[in-house]
């Protein structure tokens, strides 16, 4: 009966962790299942569309975790490697992303972090053209380093940045409530 009882609670433990995603298609759009941010490893935790507009389907986003969870809070708290990335299925001009980026900085960033939000705009200076990439790693100790177009921007430090970042797809107020739940593989 013990041994019965230990194999069931094995069994739930095992369900109630998170799995990572495997890599799939949203859109036409594949990202891998790992990738490397700062030297370690992370898993694909889930992937959505950014629809704007009701019917625009704007970017296909994939969340990267060094520990894949279905908690929100949780994938914007922990400070450890993760990944952003971006894959537009439309073209959006700078002027777009910038507005688009304040209104869920208005969200998620504390006036403290205004420079930080004016540095990180400032990397968006050209338009984001159908089929290219955007992607945010943040590093622990390093910070959130942001590549456009396969051309690196620049690195915003600290954890306060990454987590304002993070929350303008995973906060309480999400750019896109649906984008969220994909990114968290609660789809």
């Amino acid at each position: 009966m013990l041994r019965r009882t230990m194999i069931a609670l094995t069994c739930a433990l095992s369900l109630a962790s998170a799995p990572p995603a495997l890599a799939k298609t949203v859109q036409g759009v594949t990202f891998p299942d790992t990738a490397t941010v700062g030297g370690q490893s992370v898993t694909l935790n889930g992937m959505g569309v950014r629809v704007a507009y009701i019917f625009v389907k704007v970017y296909v986003g994939g969340l990267y975790l060094a520990t894949p969870t279905h908690d929100a809070g949780s994938a914007i708290r922990t400070d450890e490697p993760k990944r952003m990335l971006l894959q537009f299925l439309r073209d959006v001009t700078h002027e777009e992303m910038v507005n688009a980026m304040r209104e869920g900085f208005a969200h998620t960033a504390s006036a403290a972090l205004q420079p930080q939000v004016d540095q990180f705009s400032g990397f968006f200076t050209q338009p984001l053209v159908t089929g290219s990439q955007a992607s945010f790693d943040y590093v622990p100790g390093t910070g959130t380093t942001v590549t456009i177009g396969g051309q690196v921007k620049g690195t915003i430090p600290g954890p306060d940045f990454m987590r304002a970042l993070w929350g303008i797809w995973l906060g309480d107020k999400p750019a896109d409530a649906s984008l969220k739940a994909g990114l968290l593989g609660t789809d």
